[in-house]
């Protein structure tokens, strides 16, 4: 094996252990925290972080997607420079949106601390953002690892140290893993600055943001976009049904796709990584069922238990209020299953060059995502029948997106 390969290994291997270790500490600590915090306050937290992750995509406007790629230093660091100047000013934007409309549109789900916290995540999540991607420039793979490690430790250590203000104490520790979590590599990045800033000037940087312009104009509208589909879903239950229903939703989503999603993450790397390398369309498709079968195995093992075991184990490991979840998992065990087998497998648009197709995948699943909630209005249904909907409206999506890659490599051939 070459050393460049050997190096390339070893940098996925310190990489993956990071992310591994950092959802298992936020899956171990689960059942230690909903001994501490009621359903209603992980409602709350849901629809919180559910926020954070669609506004986050405006933080520097997609522009620290373009750190990896500019090989001129002197460019880089005012690109760097750049990011955290747009940070700074959607933070300003979106902490005046907070205080004018905040109350208005979420006083409901959050009382008196939306106001304060939102802001402090959005600019915790984008100061984040931006040195994991300035990490990956540098090549700095330890620092990512022990960032992700860390902003898990910061979550749930604030979470467990601050359960006597219960709402406010849960909000608090996502906010805290956010700012923390990458303090240490944060410090090099602006110590690098701080020594460079010779080298940075308005023009430099009006150069940067002109040469990368298609980041903010195109990814972050479409970012938007696919982030809404997978975050509406809380948002919008929280606004039909209590805390503590949305609380056991949000549980799920937590112990099922947290999980499932760091295998999905690592075969979809291997999968474009390898599928990239392939001429043949034959081949690719080929590969491309393949997988799907391993992934269709794989997948099969743990929802199935927890389809038929689910509630007993719900109510055994995280507590008698949290039984219903696995009544909840059962519902959407379909869905779990066409999420974990399609998403790492949408990377095969990219490599045929097929984004377009993707956008309008994201497109019909944000349709697909609110029907059910619309539906669920108008009848009145109940909170689960609303979610068996969803279930149903979401396994469509994942087929659809299915049926369209398979179409489009068909015609390859």
């Amino acid at each position: 094996m070459s050393t460049k390969k050997q190096s390339f290994n070893r940098s996925v291997f310190i990489v993956l252990g990071g992310n591994v270790l950092s959802q298992g500490l936020i899956f171990a600590s689960s059942p230690f925290l909903t001994r501490l915090y009621s359903p209603e306050v992980f409602g709350q937290l849901a629809v919180f972080i559910s926020i954070v992750a669609m506004i986050n995509v405006f933080t520097s406007l997609k522009y620290e997607l373009a750190l990896p790629i500019e090989r001129d230093q002197k460019k880089f660091l005012n690109l760097v420079v750049l990011c955290l100047g747009i940070l700074g000013i959607t933070t300003i934007i979106c902490t005046a949106a907070v205080l004018i409309l905040g109350t208005f549109f979420f006083e409901k789900q959050f009382a008196e601390f939306l106001l304060w916290l939102l802001p402090l995540a959005f600019l915790g999540e984008g100061i984040t953002a931006i040195t994991n991607y300035y990490g990956i420039h540098k090549s700095k793979y330890k620092d990512l690892a022990i960032l992700k490690v860390n902003k898990a430790l910061f979550t749930v250590g604030g979470q467990a140290g601050l359960h006597s203000l219960q709402s406010l104490g849960m909000v608090a520790g996502d906010v805290m893993g956010r700012i923390l979590g990458g303090f240490k590599l944060m410090l090099k990045m602006f110590m690098e600055i701080r020594k460079s800033s010779s080298v940075i000037s308005l023009n430099e940087i009006r150069e940067v943001a002109s040469k990368y312009r298609k980041f903010p104009l195109i990814s972050s509208y479409s970012s938007f976009i696919n982030s809404a589909g997978l975050q509406l879903a809380p948002i919008l239950l929280s606004a039909m049904y209590s805390q503590a229903e949305v609380g056991l939703f949000a549980l799920a989503q937590r112990v099922i796709v947290s999980p499932l999603s760091i295998i999905g993450r690592a075969v979809a790397d291997v999968f474009y990584g390898t599928a990239a390398k392939i001429d043949a369309p034959g081949d690719l498709k080929q590969m491309f069922i393949k997988t799907s079968l391993k992934l269709l195995l794989v997948g099969m093992i743990p929802i199935s238990i927890l389809y038929f075991a689910g509630e007993s184990l719900f109510g055994l490991i995280f507590g008698h209020a949290w039984k219903e979840t696995g009544t909840i998992i059962q519902i959407l065990s379909l869905m779990y299953l066409a999420q974990f087998i399609v998403s790492p497998l949408s990377q095969t648009l990219n490599i045929l060059n097929r984004q377009d197709l993707q956008l309008v995948w994201d497109i019909l699943r944000l349709i697909l995502t609110v029907l059910p909630f619309l539906a669920g209005f108008l009848s009145g249904y109940d909170f689960y029948e609303l979610i068996k909907l969803l279930g149903i409206c979401s396994v469509a999506s994942y087929v659809l997106l299915y049926a369209m890659i398979f179409r489009v490599l068909k015609k390859q051939i």
